[in-house]
């Protein structure tokens, strides 16, 4: 019977490679943190991590074979090592590697058509739009009912994190009566 602290050590080993390995590949392939309870978390965390496992399981078995036969003390390089290529390099490299495949234009037409494409993998609109990196005339309405416009290119920032609607417009713009962009407003260093 595992001690208390070999328990947790189990139970960090089987859920860290894949919450790391999720963690990454949810960045590349969604570009945004999505927020998820614990239990939606769950699932992909031990399916990463059953891939993390399969991908190391010959040198785990040589770990573990170590183990067995009280020598694992004799082995703690490989120890740290493969410790931390089993909770942090490995899954990184696999969650980012996931992340680029499922960028590449054929893998996104199969995955398009279950429902898993590049625009279906989006949050949301705005962060699709972001993306796109293309220049844009930008119209912020805020709470108050001010209108602010502006144009939104190389030198703009806007944030795609939920909760957090930051955008900076690299040049702020004058509007008509109707809210119709008429010109850069002179001088403007951006808003």
């Amino acid at each position: 019977m595992p001690t208390t602290l070999e328990a947790l050590v189990i139970v960090a080993l089987v859920l860290a490679p894949g919450y790391v390995f999720s963690l990454f590949a949810g960045e590349v392939i969604a570009f945004a943190r999505r927020e998820q309870t614990d239990t939606s978390a769950l699932l992909p965390t031990i399916t990463c991590g059953t891939i993390v496992h399969a991908v190391l399981s010959p040198w785990t078995l040589r770990v573990l074979d170590y183990y067995r036969s009280d020598t694992l003390s004799a082995h703690d390089g490989e120890l740290v090592l493969w410790g931390t290529s089993l909770v942090l390099v490995i899954p990184a490299l696999l969650g980012v590697a996931t992340g680029q495949v499922s960028n590449i234009d054929m893998v996104d037409q199969l995955l398009d058509k279950i429902g898993l494409g590049y625009i279906d993998r989006m949050p949301s609109a705005w962060d699709y739009v972001l993306r796109k990196e293309e220049p844009a005339f930008v119209r912020v309405y805020m709470t108050n009912g001010q209108l602010i416009a502006g144009a939104f290119s190389s030198q703009s920032f806007a944030s795609t994190t939920p909760g957090r609607a930051d955008i900076c417009l690299e040049e702020a713009w004058e509007k008509d009566a109707d809210g119709k962009l008429i010109r850069p407003i002179a001088g403007s260093s951006g808003v």
